[in-house]
């Protein structure tokens, strides 16, 4: 297995321009699934949230694995809307920016694909909000396709 240079890939990644095109980023598999990866990012000032679920293979898993993961308030409404007031939101936990770190997408990307374009969709529009309003930036990492 060939070494990755973590701290040289990461900061790579946060030196994107922190606009809404680039909320989702695509991260080769062996980097979004190193051990160190999300702290490498939370070390930056990024709150990560890692969705490591194996069972999200449709809209009701992926929603409560990211309320799970992203400790969601209370009053999450598990539907999109509500997703994406939450992601424009985050008032509930301050950071200098958040980062989504999805490792297994296979599984909803095939099983349900217009779920999936959907939340790649929630997640762009939550980053335009979000700088529109001047707010910190939010980023969303999956694995670069295949």
């Amino acid at each position: 297995m060939r070494k990755i240079k973590l701290r040289p890939a990461i900061a790579n990644l946060i030196a994107l321009p922190s606009n809404h095109a680039n909320a989702v980023i695509e991260v080769a598999p062996a980097l979004i699934t190193h051990a160190r990866f999300a702290d490498e990012l939370a070390q930056t000032g990024l709150h990560a949230m890692v969705i490591d679920r194996a069972q999200v293979f449709d809209k009701t898993t992926l929603l409560h694995a990211l309320y799970q993961s992203c400790q969601l308030p209370a009053y999450f409404g598990f539907n999109w809307d509500a997703l994406l007031d939450c992601l424009s939101d985050f008032g509930w936990h301050a950071a200098k920016g958040y980062a989504l770190i999805v490792r297994n997408t296979e599984a909803i990307k095939t099983r349900n694909p217009d779920d999936w374009a959907t939340f790649l969709e929630v997640v762009r529009d939550a980053a335009q909000r979000r700088a529109d309003a001047g707010a910190v930036p939010l980023y969303m990492y999956i694995p670069a396709s295949k």
